[in-house]
């Protein structure tokens, strides 16, 4: 409240035009500390309230307690009359209570003998009535309305008071206030609900939609205090309603039709306490019981017109950029539509009129018996609907026959499974129409992709420093997400695996264990030969998960290719196409007896001698691409002033391509193998479990690389794979030192950057520097 006087000029106006938000308004009408929040304004508080500062507040809306109506009228009143010490300022709030003897008080401390002697008349006799009324058709021609209204009450004319208020104040809410404190929630204020908010008859029946008011929370609280609790709801649901009301503007229609406050407050009041008791009463809701013994109401089922709210907010959470609160909104729906479920949008007030149960407020917690049935052959013991939701849990088999899975998985790639409803008699019986909303399946998995496109940006950015470190993080990541797909949306694959092949063999258990003292060489040569072994299970676990999630894999790619070419995405996607590539492999080097550098070590080494080849993900393509780019740019450069922005984006090119090269020759294993053993790593399809004990750590190396043992059989492996239409790997590795080399030197000298000039050129090139 403090706030609206900080306000600028502008911005003070419009509030004091519009005022405080209906949808504020609804929270506070449902609320259950009305008193406190009437006291919070600081006006109220200190006695000093006036009626425009309440009007903009809402006053007239969510106080629904007469007694403290009455108690903030009073307050209000007796302000009114401080302020220029004339009691016709007071005289509206004062003659709504009836109280006329408060009036002729004040007139009488003011020593104001004529309008003493005439409060002193008793008005219900013709003669003063008529008196009053002549005074009250003056103050309308002298446009002093209000004082006209409370003549108008003085005479007992409640309805020409309502009128003035309408008509000449515009003021909605003062005429409900004044209709309330004369005569309480009776039929006068029900009439002004129905002709000025509801869009009825004064009776309540021939209910016109486009006459009623265009705004939902206001037709709810109507709804509410006529004690049409489930028309509060459904109305909630109407789109393009008051296009005949006074108050209608075609600007705010889209945004109403999508406000996101509208779905908030449905499905507040779709739990409402009311609601539920009256929906278990009148249909015999089902119900459910939770693990601790608690029962509840199982809402399982939607209509038609309650899944367009949730589309229409979803859509408007999209369009502002918003993918988790989409999300949200949609993991809120519930799994079934019904078509044939019985809740109208608007129930008639007539129809309703006659209830019992509406009308006292009490609900009857005696359920309704079926028509078709008799209490004699009634089954009370078997419950009347199966109310649990089935729904199928993402289960990973791998088969041992690869060209199986080859055939079957990887064609059909991601798939949404819903659940199936059972094709039983009892639930056609009373379900003929459900139905799986597939549609609400697909925009989820779709805000669950948004989401995973800002959290890969947001891991590029942090893990580029240590070796394989990203590779390592990435591969956690996915698990993590893939988890996480299948929990929100039922994300499901067509491969299944077995439990027991995830499972880590007895030996890399024991493997794992920590010693205290020194291995010796019997203890060094077999953890090597496990290490290795570890690794072969490793890779054909890893190419298992990355067939199951495929399509997923080639999806972030196409995002980083689109919206990272030259920012931190580049080094991730060289990371999906070194995945997208390993995937594609249809055999692995078994003839490889020696424990050498193995695909998961050094990726850029086997995607040089890979066995198939394919335009999307061939690293050794793309990276030649990127640099043959660069080089060719570089070359037709006419001086090194000359663009700004081409040197710009030559100097990104050349980082991107640095990280490209950098992750691509990275050892994940050894950069997990050095994690400190306080850190608490998971097992998962793609890394596998951590050792705690290296017996290379101390060790330093100290001979030439052609002397490395098996870089001989290395060699040999590189001769007889090699393909004449892949370019060399060492050749590949030269143009992208010379082009990042370059790159870097022109942007220095065109922007003077002593800098990167200074490190580039402090750089001897030998065969060490080379080796790094």
């Amino acid at each position: 409240m403090a706030e609206i006087s900080c306000l600028s000029l502008a911005q003070r106006t419009q509030f004091q035009k519009q005022g405080v938000g209906t949808n504020n308004l609804a929270w506070a009408y449902h609320s259950e500390s009305q008193e406190e929040l009437l006291n919070l304004i600081p006006s109220f508080a200190k006695g000093e309230p006036t009626w425009p500062l309440l009007r903009e507040l809402g006053v007239g809306w969510w106080i629904r307690n007469l007694s403290v109506l009455k108690q903030c009228v009073q307050v209000l009143a007796k302000s009114a009359y401080q302020t220029k010490q004339d009691p016709m300022d007071a005289a509206l709030y004062y003659l709504a209570m009836n109280k006329k003897s408060v009036l002729w008080g004040l007139y009488r401390s003011k020593r104001d003998e004529r309008m003493t002697q005439f409060f002193a008349n008793n008005f219900t006799e013709n003669r003063w009535r008529k008196a009053a009324l002549k005074n009250a058709y003056a103050l309308l021609g002298k446009q002093r309305f209000d004082h006209a209204a409370a003549f108008f009450l003085l005479a007992g004319n409640l309805k020409d008071a309502m009128e003035v208020c309408l008509q000449k104040l515009q003021d909605l809410q003062l005429a409900i206030i004044i209709v309330r404190l004369y005569e309480g929630d009776g039929d006068s204020f029900k009439k002004l609900l129905y002709q000025e908010i509801l869009g009825c008859d004064a009776d309540g029946s021939n209910q016109d939609i486009t006459k009623a008011h265009p705004d939902p929370f206001l037709r709810s609280m109507a709804y509410w205090s006529l004690k049409e609790h489930q028309a509060a709801l459904s109305t909630l649901l109407i789109g393009n309603a008051g296009t005949q009301h006074h108050t209608h503007e075609d600007e705010a229609r889209e945004t109403k039709e999508a406000d996101p406050n509208v779905f908030n407050f449905y499905v507040y009041l779709r739990t409402h306490p009311l609601l539920v008791r009256q929906h278990m009463a009148n249909s015999s809701q089902r119900k459910a019981w939770l693990p601790g013994g608690k029962q509840v109401v199982v809402e399982d089922s939607i209509t038609a017109l309650e899944r367009q709210l949730y589309f229409a907010t979803a859509h408007g959470h999209f369009r502002a950029g918003c993918p988790a609160l989409a999300l949200e909104v949609l993991s809120k729906l519930p799994y079934i539509v019904t078509e044939n479920k019985q809740t109208t949008p608007l129930v008639s007030p007539r129809e309703t009129a006659a209830s019992l149960e509406i009308n006292t407020g009490i609900i009857s917690w005696e359920s309704k018996p079926d028509v078709h049935q008799s209490a004699a052959n009634f089954d009370w013991g078997n419950p009347l609907a199966d109310l649990t939701t089935k729904t199928d849990d993402l289960d990973l088999k791998w088969s041992d026959d690869e060209g199986e899975k080859d055939s079957e998985g990887s064609d059909e790639g991601i798939r949404m499974k819903c659940d199936s409803i059972e094709d039983e008699e009892e639930d056609t019986a009373e379900s003929p129409h459900q139905h799986i909303d597939i549609m609400a399946q697909q925009l989820k998995f779709v805000a669950c992709l948004k989401i995973l496109m800002e959290e890969l940006s947001t891991l590029a950015t942090g893990f580029e420093v240590d070796g394989g470190q990203l590779r390592y993080q990435l591969y956690i990541w996915l698990e993590k997400e893939v988890e996480a797909l299948r929990q929100l949306c039922n994300y499901s694959t067509t491969d299944v695996a077995e439990t027991l092949e995830l499972e880590p063999s007895p030996e890399m258990e024991n493997s794992a264990s920590e010693t205290g003292t020194r291995p010796t060489l019997h203890e060094i040569l077999v953890q090597e030969k496990l290490d290795f072994e570890a690794k072969v299970q490793r890779a054909a676990k890893r190419r298992r998960w990355l067939r199951v999630n495929e399509t997923l894999l080639r999806t972030l790619l196409s995002y980083c290719s689109l919206h990272g070419a030259t920012g931190s995405l580049a080094s991730v996607r060289m990371e999906l196409v070194l995945l997208l590539q390993e995937l594609q492999q249809e055999k692995t080097h078994q003839q490889l007896l020696s424990p050498l550098p193995f695909p998961t070590s050094l990726p850029l080494l086997a995607a040089s001698v890979a066995s198939s080849k394919t335009v999307i993900a061939d690293p050794i393509r793309y990276l030649q691409c990127l640099i043959h780019d660069m080089l060719e740019t570089i070359v037709e450069l006419p001086k090194p002033n000359t663009s700004q922005n081409q040197l710009l984006v030559l100097r990104d090119l050349a980082i991107a391509l640095s990280a490209c090269i950098y992750q691509s020759l990275c050892d994940s294993d050894t950069f997990k193998s050095n994690l400190p053993d306080s850190q608490d790593v998971c097992s998962t399809h793609l890394v596998g479990r951590r050792r705690r004990v290296s017996v290379s750590e101390n060790q330093q190396i100290i001979t030439f690389p052609s002397k490395w043992p098996g870089v001989t059989s290395l060699r040999a492996l590189l001769a007889r794979e090699k393909d004449e239409d892949t370019p060399r790997l060492t050749v590949v590795l030269c143009e992208a030192f010379i082009a990042t080399y370059l790159a870097l030197v022109l942007y220095g000298l065109s922007t003077c950057d002593c800098v990167i000039l200074f490190h580039v050129t402090g750089h001897v090139f030998d065969q060490e520097v080379w080796g790094r």
